[in-house]
């Protein structure tokens, strides 16, 4: 018994079509399960070549996988430099630790591991050099260039050159590709002939107590500025912190040569002690004696008390009784209330005041205008 089976006749080019289809869909499941099982495995790195790209221009899946794979690269990116940022900060803030006892010590040691770390070429730690305050400036504490420490001594002036400018403006430099030799010119760290500058001002609350400068042949990246400004915070907390237990010190030491100076006067004291007694009384005395004086004129004269400029101060009851006003009508207002409109404005007038600030007693009648 024969059995007739169902077909369909196609065209050659028909045959063709199809064929390329299934083996593109095969390919594009071979490429999706190979993507996937990476991604199981934690894997994320994919090959992918032309042939793949071609096929994601036809295929949403393909095309979804490779934007995922893209974002999944990112996202390993962002975190690769967050781990960066993390153990750099982690290793400077040990070194800022351990080594803040000399400041010399800890300079080298600063400049030299973030010259490492950055994998610059160069750079300069400038400290603000306050000891003369009509003459602050900015000074060269460390350098370190191409795997070795540099003995330089550097003094720029704030707002000199890219380094004063940084500091007077209070925010990082960076410049890539910059000419040649303008490094020499501009630059604080002199000879030097890297194209990428950056500098930063080691800044914390708004107080900048130094910079730091960095060149290198390659350019910074965005995450490795922030580090440098975020670890510029610290330096700052860090130098702010010596600078004030160094000046403790240096009280502590004065303090300590007032005491030996206290403790060498005191049986000088001790042997002036009645003759002190003895002043204090007759000070009490003539003390007692003036405010007799000035309670009896207060009592029985009018008085009235002015600043050196002519503002009335205060007077005694006496003097408003017989003035015939409030102490709040006269207090804070000039002399010249007392006076003829004409004399006031006189040259004479000024004269008064200005014996007066000589010095030289004046006399007159006041009388109530």
């Amino acid at each position: 018994m024969s059995m007739k089976l169902p077909f369909i006749t196609l065209s050659r080019k028909k045959y063709d079509q199809l064929h390329e289809e299934t083996q593109s869909l095969k390919k594009e499941t071979l490429f999706a399960t190979e993507f996937v099982r990476n991604i199981e495995a934690g894997n994320r790195k994919m090959n992918q070549n032309e042939e793949i790209t071609q096929l994601a221009q036809k295929s949403e899946i393909l095309s979804a996988l490779l934007n995922m794979h893209k974002r999944l690269e990112n996202i390993a990116q962002d975190e690769n430099q967050r781990n960066w940022v993390t153990q750099g900060l982690a290793q400077f803030m040990e070194i800022l630790r351990s080594q803040n006892k000399d400041a010399s010590t800890l300079y080298d040691s600063i400049i030299a591991n973030l010259v490492k770390y950055l994998q610059a070429n160069q750079g300069g730690i400038f400290i603000v050099n306050q000891e003369n305050k009509s003459d602050v400036f900015l000074e060269m504490v460390a350098c370190y260039a191409y795997d070795r420490k540099k003995f330089l001594h550097k003094r720029i002036n704030i707002g000199e050159g890219l380094v004063g400018q940084c500091y007077l403006e209070a925010d990082r430099i960076y410049l890539t590709d910059i000419p040649e030799n303008y490094v020499n010119i501009s630059s604080g760290l002199g000879d030097a002939t890297p194209r990428n500058i950056l500098i930063v001002p080691l800044k914390l609350n708004d107080k900048i107590c130094g910079v730091i400068e960095l060149a290198g042949f390659s350019n910074f990246e965005p995450y490795q500025v922030a580090f440098v400004e975020k670890l510029g915070e610290s330096i700052a907390a860090t130098v702010a912190n010596m600078q004030m237990n160094q000046k403790t010190q240096e009280l502590l030491e004065i303090a300590q040569q007032q005491t030996e100076e206290m403790r060498a006067a005191e049986e000088e004291m001790r042997q002036n002690m009645e003759e002190l007694s003895a002043t204090q009384e007759e000070t009490e005395r003539k003390s007692i004696e003036l405010n007799g004086l000035v309670t009896a004129i207060n009592s029985t004269l009018a008085t009235i008390e002015f600043d050196m400029k002519g503002i009335v101060l205060k007077a005694n009851q006496n003097f408003l009784t017989l003035m015939g006003y409030e102490e709040n009508e006269i207090v804070g207002k000039h002399h010249r209330l007392f006076l003829d409109s004409d004399y006031a404005r006189s040259q004479e007038y000024i004269k008064f005041w200005d014996d007066l600030n000589f010095g030289k007693a004046q006399t007159g009648e006041v009388k109530r205008s």
